[in-house]
């Protein structure tokens, strides 16, 4: 080993033990006092999530948010993952959650008994609303909702807006009663499951939201052997929302969180990545009242009030 090697070696080593033994920045004591926040405390955000894809990727595509806001603010932000949204409603409920994403639907029933707070709603290409489709596969003879008539269905969940409720409405609007007039019918879980279940011709026909064909694996495959039959009316994209003791704890730094969520699209090149990486083009605030839409489908499913 050469002297240069030797002396780089040796104040590689010396930094490295320099940094080592430097203290992490502390946040100055007025951001605290402007957060509502006490230095003492630690203040910890347990996000809720049902991904509708592998949790592996979904954490992925979360953790550019995650780091970006405990850069951001003296937090830590856990990311946490259900296989269903009446889990996080009940997590909700218990605290074990204090921030969540909800389907439309899930968050009806959540707000119903003053749970949450809604915070965001996502855009995807610009819009704030999305649409439910109505799949068959490309070499069936369905092309039109009648068509699905005493044929096997596959939706997601009943507490899904895109996967059960809209499909549910449209077909009713269609004359089609989808307890009596569609053949088998399955709950399958998740968006992908419903698309997969399509796709391989294992049902006849399948209910997801407007996306869902991209979050597959070879999505222009599918894409060329799933057929769109119908598209539902639009409602509001799944909302963000806090749970509400935590708002009412941490007023200002819940409306910190949304103000830098809501402006990702004006951090540059960082923000834009962690908005691909989400796959949505941006945040919005959102309101109780654009959820309006979802409570007044309820009407076309009379046990819905019950179950939720």
């Amino acid at each position: 080993m050469n002297y240069k090697t030797t002396l780089s070696l040796l104040l590689t080593a010396i930094l490295v033990l320099f940094l080592a033994g430097c203290p992490a920045e502390e946040e100055p004591p007025e951001v605290y006092e402007e957060l509502g926040i006490d230095e003492e405390e630690r203040v910890v955000i347990e996000y809720g999530h049902v991904p509708s894809i592998a949790a592996s990727e979904r954490r992925a595509e979360l953790r550019p948010l995650e780091e970006y806001l405990e850069e951001k603010l003296p937090l830590e932000f856990n990311i946490n993952f259900d296989s269903d949204y009446g889990s996080v409603i009940e997590k909700i409920k218990e605290g074990e959650y204090n921030f969540a994403t909800f389907g439309p639907m899930s968050y009806v029933e959540a707000a119903r008994e003053k749970a949450v707070t809604p915070a965001v709603k996502p855009l995807r290409y610009g819009e704030e609303s999305y649409k439910s489709l109505l799949l068959a596969h490309v070499d069936s003879d369905i092309h039109e909702p009648e068509d699905f008539r005493g044929r096997s269905f596959a939706f997601v969940d009943e507490k899904s807006a895109s996967g059960y409720l809209l499909p549910y409405a449209f077909f009713k609007d269609q004359g089609i009663d989808p307890d009596t007039d569609l053949g088998p019918t399955s709950f399958l879980g998740g968006h992908t499951d419903v698309v997969a279940a399509v796709w391989l011709e294992n049902y006849a026909g399948g209910a997801v939201y407007d996306d869902a064909r991209q979050d597959m694996d070879n999505p222009e495959r599918v894409i060329e052997n799933t057929r769109v039959v119908a598209k539902t009316p639009p409602i509001p994209n799944e909302p963000w929302a806090f749970r509400t003791e935590f708002v009412e704890q941490y007023p200002e730094l819940v409306d910190e969180i949304i103000s830098l969520l809501v402006g990702l699209d004006d951090e540059g090149p960082r923000g834009k990545r962690i908005l691909d990486s989400l796959g949505i083009g941006g945040f919005t605030t959102a309101e109780d009242a654009d959820y309006d839409v979802v409570r007044e489908l309820e009407d076309y499913l009379p046990e819905f009030g019950e179950e939720l």
